[in-house]
């Protein structure tokens, strides 16, 4: 009882149980202990040790346990709780041994019987792992296993047959690695010996014809199976009773089930009590329960017989197979041939199928035994094996994926199972195979038995309860009495030969699960559903397919597929299928809920009930034979109640009523006979390609009509009656023949008949029938088609608001021998048309008391040709005009005729209009619209009063000043048209015609009108438009408003002025004038309006000065040959020139330009009151102003050297610093000067400049093409002027290099001699130059300034001439001169003006002429003094052979300034400045013109600059960013240009730096430099230099570097540096001589030492930089090898003037 609690306990805490559904509510019965304890793994595999420590096993090393889903093989299933597993780790290198033993106590038997012991055994492991597993009772080995592969073997290994008690059974396995020593695996592994459901059983020792159980009282081990000692298992109860015997079992919950032992023999299971509720086998939601198979065939089982050691099953499935638990599979081989080892000891297995080879020394006492029970088997039927269960509960079953699915119960082959009075309870598949399944030849009764709960499916959610298949079999299914609920899916059947279901309640569950159908019939040959109750089903309740089936007393009731086909019924692939006395009802579905059938099927439906049913379609058939007979459909609502596809479908006896839904069938052979159709709404009733044949069918109360298309509709003998809609729309293609029917009291059309199409009705009837109110009674006829009517009754038919009281046709009508008596219509009291042509034909027949409120009594028709009448009687017909026949109003006569002129939209008509018909008669009664149209509009309309239309006070609209058509129509299209013409008038001044031209209107807003005729948009979006007239444009606007032939021109003002038009005047107060330009007198515009500007600004004045003052510093201080200042103004005019119009041109001040479109006004300071002609005449008087301020500053600077002023105050300064030198000197060192001739040499600022100059020429090598020649020279000039070997006390306060004995780079032995050199003839020329400058040089430099000054002014001059030339017109007569609109051009002053332009013009062109003349004729004597004196300023700054390029660089200039004079809007004038623009770059590119590298980068910046302005300006795509690009452009040239003048002139500006700051800190601070301060040789008020030696420049092209330098170039550098050695030591030589003369030499020279150590570096330093400068190996060139030798060629003098 304490192991059964502790079971208990087990199965409520195991984690690793299988439950699918929530856990069972049951107990399992405490129950005797077996002999092996926990023989199923159940406790020892509990993951809760305090539990698996009280199992019996034992577990030593690597034993782990699995269930079947997790560990199982699909080749075979297990049979019990858990495997246990014998793993290995690859890894381990050593021999790896694990057990697993228990201590077992054996009842006692007798000599004669023997124990067997029984387990599972299967393995799997890889090739490199030598297994063994060795099986040992009380140490002795019984068995032992060495193979890697085995599948599934149950082994029964037989015990010694005396044995001790207990006993201890040990599992052992040992594991080698066969690799040698290598592991290499990656761990423990899953695979290895597995070993499931170790028993020992008792062996019986008698079989028996009845044998009892109780799992309470009962034991397997003292028990002998009778009531008074039953046993404990069905197991051992199976292992003892014989064939066709019975086992009672008790009371009870039946758990631990497992054995293995088969039922291989028919057996009777029944519970003493006979109650299900009490006698529970339970699965524990683990294990299988029933299994039973047999065959003769075993190859044709899913569980087969092992032919290898012991026995095991290989699963086959034809669905997911799984585990099986305590039944297997037996064949007819098995039972007639086993082997004679079997014996009563063996355990009572009656069935060789246990035995195997090594079972087979069974002891030969119990031969006796075995063949008892051999002959009690064979005494049975053979070919089958027969189960009847009754009175048990059978739940909680659980089959495996390895397993063939049928938790609760599996039958195959030859099996009869038959379930009385059993419940079949919460079992569950792993996969959708059912819990209940038989298949093969298998035959399954259940009666009185509940199926509930038994769809659960681990893997699909889902399985049917109870499945048959066939597999090739031939198997039965029957149920009887049954009660199926709580299943998903409740049964499949699938080749089964016959399957019934009768008295049997199907009760589904409200969740859709997914499948197709909860009762699945397939390929059934015959099944039969009777008296059965199915219901609350939502994924279809039956489906039958391929099958044949009878369904008949049986109610489906709610049951609801909301996404398929065939809710109740769903029928396909040819079955045949007749329902009878069905009730289908409360469902609501999809397509045919109530019956489905596809696929060649036939479905005859008798005597069935559908009712209360929703559904897209009720009935559904495609492809399929349909009947249905004696039937009811009522209270249904569907889009359609029969829906047929292909097929026939017939309809007989049957009655459809109150429902809503149509028939829609497609290519269908229809037969409707006797059948009711009442009160059936629907759109419409559609037979597309149909034939379709009514019979004796009554239809009431429709609302719908039947649409034939394609088709042919036969109604015979049938009657429509109180129709509220059509009863037939006959589309193009159809044939319709109504025969002996009757149509009476229905409301509307009832038939409508479409183009080619044709309707034929005989002795048929047509009363009391009423139109519509847009339809008529009987027929609406279309073209095309065709209808006769013969024999026919028309009586008392009316349509009151419609033409035709009876037909109404645009076709042929045949009336033959009919009858027409009182019907009435609005026009044509019987048929009416309104088609031109004999379209009617009368033959025979009487028409009597017809009557119509318009015209024709009888027929009505357009017009003649009119009606054929033959024969006919006509009697009473009455109506307003024609009683009989009469035609369509014919002509509409204008009696008061429309005025020949109007104007539109003012003038009226008034008058009376006839209508009239062919005979000229007035059309009273017929009622008609009559419309007064105007160029085809609609002005008015009115109606006709008894034929009459009158007109009172209509107004007129017509398309303003044109010749209108006036026309008098009705709406009656067969009437003609009354047509005149008439005049409409032009609109009055300030109105346009309206949109649609009818009328007179004000603009809308947006638009304006200008000539009373069109409204035009607003001109820009820069102006408003009001309406009308008006325009309201913005500030910065104008318009001339005197503009009235052509529609308005916005212009965008180039001021202020233009304030809008918020104001009586757009122009700004003090302004006028086309473009509001012109200002009032006393009134000027400098840029911000007119303002009052009395007197002339200071500030112009200091402007000026200043100008006037830069401009002359500039021309006079300025380098020939440096092109860097002709750049930069060139740069500044030309960009000036280009961005007139930018509000804010900061460059007009550079141009010499005051006129306002140079944006001169400075925070808003007037100038002064000059008009436009006097600024552009102070621009051009800037030329002859700026000559006498040169001519004023050459009269000063000649004075100024005339009398020496500023050398008298440069001496006084010097001699102050000198003896600021001396007395710092003396106090510092000694004095290194070894001789000194003052008389010579009286300037020591001015001999400190001379020596820098002829070190730095040293340096670089440029005096060696004079050394041949001035040797002499210079030793002359050494002993006679001078003799020192080094400068002076303060040289080294000037930062120069020591003169020292060959220890400072280059320099260090060369400076004495060159300074001693130099000095003779620099001196001279200093001492001439500073004194008084010749007459010659002066004027030459003064020339050269003036001619600085004209081309610098060249371009304000020019543009000022030009800008003349060019007028625009604005507004209508207004001409304004491009540059500035507020002058006007052809007036008086414009002309004088214009003159001085033609006279400018002169100076303009002629002079670039003059000077390429006079340079061509010059070209040849480039290089003499004189000419480089005279034109020095157009040619030194180039190139040799580009001599004429300032001429050049001038009429580029006047280009641009041409252009830029065009106005601005032309396209020309911006693609002529993008080409001049581009070309000059392409120009620049290729020449490089000018001599220093410098120039040339700044001037192809500029030139870059400038054709990107050219590209932007003026460009209304870029207007918004074309200031930002002037401003970029100018920074980025401003930033260029400083860089130039920063690398060229850095050592110069420092130098004077340091300077000042040495005067300022009186030598405290920075060093001396005379040569470049203000007063020093390069002073900007002195004579200019800078062609001796353009040291302020440090370029390759000039200064330093003479013409045949340049041709050396990389390549002499070496030469150079060895010439410079060489000199170096001739100097030391000199050197050394002059200190022996000298007696204080020897004193001196530590003097000098000590301060080449202090000054050593410093020195380094200035002649590594100079060398850096000089020497820089990645420098650019001006011009390539090919240009300097071509220029050498040309000159063979150098450039420099003075040069020796």
């Amino acid at each position: 009882m304490i192991k059964a609690f502790l079971l208990l306990i087990v199965l409520l805490l195991n984690k690793n149980v299988v439950f699918s559904q929530s856990q069972p509510q049951y107990t399992c019965s405490a129950m005797e202990e077996p002999i092996v304890g926990d023989w199923g793994f159940l406790i020892v595999a509990n993951p809760n040790h305090s539990i698996s420590s009280t199992s019996p096993w034992k577990v030593i090393n690597s034993v782990s346990f699995c269930t079947d889903d997790i560990c199982g093989s699909s080749a075979y299933s297990l049979a019990g709780y858990y495997y246990a597993q014998f793993l290995y780790n690859e890894s381990n290198t050593n021999d790896q041994i694990s057990t697993l033993w228990q201590t077992v106590n054996l009842p006692e038997i007798t000599e004669d019987e023997q124990y067997f012991l029984e387990y599972f055994l299967s393995s799997q492991f890889e090739t490199n792992i030598s297994p063994v597993l060795d099986v040992y009772v009380d140490g002795k080995p019984v068995a032992s296993y060495n193979g890697n592969l085995l599948l599934g073997d149950l082994e029964r290994v037989p015990l010694d047959t005396i044995l001790s008690t207990p006993i201890n059974i040990t599992f052992t396995t040992t594991y080698s690695n066969n690799d040698g020593g290598n592991g290499g695996g990656s761990g423990s592994s899953q695979s290895g010996f597995r070993i499931g459901s170790v028993i020992i059983r008792k062996p019986t020792s008698k079989v028996a014809q009845e044998v009892y159980v109780d799992v309470s009282k009962g034991s397997d081990k003292t028990g002998n199976g009778t009531s008074g000692s039953p046993f404990s298992t069905i197991q051992q109860a199976l292992n003892s009773v014989v064939d066709n015997g019975t086992i009672y079992l008790a009371d009870g919950t039946y758990c631990n089930l497992a054995s293995y032992l088969p039922i291989s023999h028919s057996v009777n299971i029944f519970s003493q009590s006979g109650d299900p509720t009490k006698c529970i086998l339970s699965g524990e939601n683990q294990l299988n329960l029933f299994k039973v198979s047999y065959s003769n065939q075993p190859q044709d089982l899913f569980l087969k017989s092992s032919p290898s050691r012991g026995r095991f099953r290989r699963m086959e499935s034809f669905f997911d197979v799984s585990s099986n638990l305590i039944t297997s599979s037996t064949s007819t081989s098995l039972l007639s041939g086993g082997s004679s080892s079997s014996s009563g000891s063996d355990g009572g297995d009656s069935s060789s199928s246990s035995s195997s080879s090594s079972s087979s020394s069974s002891s030969s006492s119990s031969s006796s035994s075995s063949s008892s029970s051999s002959s009690s088997s064979s005494s049975s039927d053979p070919n089958a094996i027969t189960i009847n269960v009754q009175g048990i509960t059978v739940g909680y079953a659980y089959s495996s994926d390895n397993s063939p699915g049928g938790a609760a119960l599996f039958i195959e082959g030859n099996v009869f199972a038959s379930f009385s009075n059993c419940i079949f309870t919460s079992n569950t598949d792993s996969q959708n195979r059912g819990s209940i399944s038989a298949r093969g030849n298998a035959v399954l009764n259940l009666e009185n038995t509940i199926v509930e709960n038994c769809s659960n499916s681990k893997g699909g959610n889902f399985g049917p309860a109870i499945s048959m298949l066939g597999f090739g079999g031939s198997p039965t299914i029957s149920l009887v009495n049954c009660t199926l609920s709580g299943n998903q899916y409740n049964i499949l059947v699938d080749e089964t030969e016959n399957f019934n279901m009768q008295d049997t309640n199907i009760e589904g569950v409200s969740v859709n699960s997914g499948s197709l159908c909860s009762i699945m019939l397939s390929r059934t040959q015959s099944s039969t559903i009777n008296n059965c109750n199915i219901a609350n089903i939502d994924i279809g309740a039956l489906c039958i397919i391929n099958s044949i089936s009878n369904i008949s007393n049986t109610n489906f009731r709610e049951n609801n597929l909301q996404a398929g086909p065939g809710g109740n019924i769903y029928i396909s692939q040819g079955s045949g299928v007749t329902i009878e006395n069905v009730v289908i009802e409360n469902s609501i579905g999809n397509i045919g809920v109530a019956i489905f059938a596809m696929e060649v099927s036939t479905v005859t439906i008798f005597n069935t009930i559908i009712r209360n049913v929703t559904a897209n379609s009720l009935i559904s058939s495609s492809d399929s034979t349909l009947v249905i007979s004696e039937s009811l459909i009522y209270n249904s609502i569907n889009d359609y109640t029969i829906y047929l596809f292909f097929g026939s479908f017939e309809l007989f006896n049957s009655n459809i009523t109150q429902s809503k839904g149509s028939f829609y069938a497609t290519q269908t052979t229809i037969n409707i006979t006797s059948t009711l159709f009442n009160n059936v709404s629907t759109a419409s009733h559609v037979f597309q390609d149909c034939t379709v044949t009514i019979s004796n069918s009554t239809f009431l109360n429709q609302s719908g009509f039947f649409y034939s298309s394609f088709s042919t509709i036969y109604i015979i003998g049938s009657t429509v009656q109180n129709s509220i809609s059509q009863f037939l729309m006959i589309s193009p293609l159809s044939t319709v023949v109504i025969e002996n029917s009757v149509f009476s009291s229905n409301s509307d059309t009832i038939i409508n008949l479409l183009s080619q199409s044709n309707l034929t009705v005989e002795n048929s009837k047509f009363i009391d029938n009423l139109s519509g109110a847009f339809s008529n009674s009987i027929l609406t006829q279309y073209e095309g088609s065709i209808s006769t009517f013969k024999n026919v009754l028309f009586q008392n038919n009316r349509s009151p608001t419609t033409l035709g009281g009876c037909i109404f046709t645009f076709s042929s009508v045949v009336l033959d021998n009919c009858t027409a008596i009182g019907n009435f219509a609005k026009q044509g009291g019987v048929i009416s048309t309104t088609i031109s042509g004999s379209l009617i034909t009368i033959n025979g027949g009487s028409y009597s008391n017809n009557s119509a409120s318009g015209g024709g009594g009888v027929v009505f028709y357009s017009n003649v040709p009119g009606p054929t009448i033959n024969g006919a009687t006509f009697s009473g017909n009455n109506a307003s005009y024609g009683n009989i026949t009469a035609t369509d109003a014919a002509v509409i006569d204008v009696e008061d005729p429309f005025p020949a002129n109007f104007s539109s939209g003012q003038d009226t008509y008034s008058g009376r209009i006839f209508i009239k018909d062919e005979e000229g008669q007035i059309v009273s009664g017929f009622e008609v619209k009559i419309f007064l149209q105007i160029s085809g509009n609609t002005i008015d309309s009115t109606s006709t009063s008894n034929g009459i239309a009158i007109f009172s006070n209509t107004t007129l609209y017509g398309p303003i000043n044109t010749t209108v058509d006036v026309e008098f129509l009705s709406n009656n299209p067969n009437l003609p048209v009354n047509q005149t013409t008439s005049n409409v008038l032009k609109c009055s001044p300030g109105q346009i015609p309206s949109t649609t031209k009818i009328e007179c209107t004000e603009c809308r807003t947006g638009s304006y009108g200008y000539n009373g005729e069109t409204c035009v948009q607003c001109p820009s979006i820069h102006a408003y438009c009001p309406g009308g007239a008006k325009v309201n444009q913005f500030e910065g606007w104008w318009y001339d408003i005197n503009q009235t032939d052509s529609p308005y021109v916005l212009y965008e003002c180039p001021n202020v002025n233009c304030i809008g038009s918020n104001t009586s005047d757009m122009c700004a107060p003090h302004s006028f004038g086309p473009l509001c330009a012109q200002c009032d007198p006393g009134y000027y515009d400098w840029g911000e309006g007119c303002k009052r500007c009395d007197k002339t600004s200071p500030i112009l004045f200091i402007a000026i000065v200043v100008v006037s003052i830069g401009m002359i510093i500039l021309v006079q201080s300025s380098d020939s040959e440096s092109g860097l200042m002709t750049v930069i103004i060139y740069f500044a005019q030309t960009l000036m020139v280009l961005s007139t119009g930018v509000k804010f041109n900061f460059l007009a001040l550079l141009n010499l330009e005051f006129q306002p479109g140079g944006s001169s006004s400075v925070f808003g300071i007037c100038p002064g009151p000059f008009d436009y002609y006097q600024q552009h005449y102070f621009t051009l008087l800037s030329a002859p102003w700026l000559i006498a301020v040169l001519l004023f500053s050459t009269a000063i600077f000649y004075i100024v050297y005339r009398y020496k002023l500023i050398q008298k105050l440069k001496n006084k300064i010097i001699k102050e610093q000198e003896d600021f030198e001396k007395s710092k000197s003396i106090s510092n060192y000694s004095p290194i000067i070894i001789s000194s001739d003052s008389a010579t040499i009286n300037n020591s600022s001015l001999q400190k400049s001379l020596e820098r100059k002829a070190l730095l020429r040293k340096q670089q090598g440029l005096l060696e093409n004079d050394e041949d020649d001035s040797n002499n020279n210079n030793n002359n000039n050494t002993n006679n002027s001078f003799d020192t070997t080094t400068n002076d006390g303060d040289l080294s306060r000037d930062g120069y290099s020591v003169i020292a004995e060959g220890k400072h780079s280059i320099l260090g032995k060369s400076m004495e001699t060159s300074i001693s050199t130099s000095l003779s003839s620099q001196v001279t020329l200093i001492d001439n130059a500073t004194a008084t400058p010749s007459n010659q040089t002066f004027l030459s430099q003064q020339l050269g300034a003036f001619i600085k000054l004209m081309l610098n002014i060249y371009t304000p001059i020019g543009k000022a001439t030009f800008e003349l030339f060019f007028c625009e017109k604005v507004g209508v007569s207004a001409y304004v001169l491009i540059a500035n609109n507020g002058v006007s051009c052809f007036t008086e002053q414009y002309h004088k003006a214009l003159m001085v332009s033609y006279c400018l013009l002169i100076v303009i062109i002629g002079f670039p002429l003059i000077l390429m003349i006079l340079l061509i004729l010059n070209r040849k004597s480039l290089d003499d003094p004189h000419t480089q004196r005279t034109y020095g300023v157009f040619i030194l700054k180039y190139k040799s052979s580009f001599y004429f390029w300032d001429v050049i660089l001038l009429l580029r200039r006047l280009l641009i300034i041409l252009m830029s004079t065009m106005d601005p809007t032309s396209a020309a004038r911006s693609f002529l400045l993008v080409v001049v623009s581009l070309v000059s770059v392409l120009l620049q590119l290729k020449y490089q013109p000018f001599k220093r590298i410098s120039d040339n980068r700044l001037e192809l910046t500029s030139l870059s600059l400038l054709f990107i302005c050219c590209v932007y300006l003026d460009n209304t795509v870029y207007q918004s960013i074309e200031q930002w690009i002037v401003i970029s452009s100018s920074i980025i040239f401003f930033l260029h240009a400083v860089y130039i003048l920063y690398s060229n002139y850095r050592y110069q500006i420092i130098d004077s730096l340091q300077h000042y700051l040495y005067i300022i800190s009186r030598g405290k601070k920075g060093r001396k430099n005379s040569n470049n301060t203000l007063f020093g040789s390069n002073s900007y008020f002195l004579y200019n230099q800078d062609h001796i030696y353009n040291d302020d420049d440090f370029s390759r092209d000039d200064g330093i570097f003479s013409n045949k330098n340049k041709k050396q170039s990389r390549t002499d550098r070496n030469v150079k540096k060895s010439k410079i050695n060489k000199e170096n030591n001739n100097d030391e030589n000199n050197s050394n001589e002059n200190n022996n003369k000298n007696e204080n030499n020897n004193n001196n020279n530590n003097n000098v030492k000590d301060i080449e150590k202090i000054l050593g570096e410093e020195s380094k330093t200035n002649i590594e930089e100079f060398n850096n400068n000089y020497y820089d190996e990645s420098d650019d060139y001006d011009e390539d090898e090919s240009s300097d030798d071509e220029e050498d060629e040309n000159n063979d003098e150098s450039t420099n003037l003075l040069k020796p």
